[in-house]
């Protein structure tokens, strides 16, 4: 475990893409491990680290299939394949602006009051002038409105 908490399962590495379902390589994501080996162009494997929020050891369900940590911390796993070139190499996996859109990524917006962020804005700087204690509160909700308008590109 590093030093902010989080370790790396050991029982599962990254492998070779070939004629066969998880060849050789074998490539482990943690450190000091005693893999030997050499990259070389037209070589395709997969890195898939289990990031883990505490200890690095797992066990196995019945279903022989899915796996936690032994601490049931929460845990994730990420994968890329590459492909090994002559001048270094290429993530085939990566997302492209052609990829499909994965709704969790797309930044939603934010739900306007009705009659919009003016609107908004008005009635604050209306409950100001009614005697509200906060002074501030219609010039600071005016600058958002303002922000937030220039970053629609209103």
């Amino acid at each position: 475990m590093n030093k902010s908490g989080y370790s790396v399962v050991r029982s599962y590495c990254g492998h070779g893409i070939g004629r066969y379902f998880h060849c050789s390589p074998n490539v482990p994501h943690y450190a000091r491990s005693k893999a030997i080996g050499a990259c070389k162009p037209g070589m395709i494997f997969t890195i898939e680290p289990m990031i883990n929020m505490g200890v690095w050891q797992d066990v196995t369900w019945p279903d022989e299939w899915t796996s936690t940590t032994k601490d049931g911390q929460r845990s994730a796993q990420f994968e890329h394949t590459i492909l090994v070139t002559d001048g270094g190499c290429e993530v085939l996996t990566k997302r492209t602006a052609k990829s499909y859109p994965f709704s969790f990524l797309n930044k939603q917006p934010q739900p306007q009051p009705p009659g919009g962020a003016t609107a908004a804005a008005a009635a604050s700087a209306t409950s100001t002038a009614a005697g509200s204690t906060d002074t501030d509160n219609g010039a600071e909700a005016e600058e958002e409105d303002q922000e937030e308008s220039s970053a629609a590109g209103e």
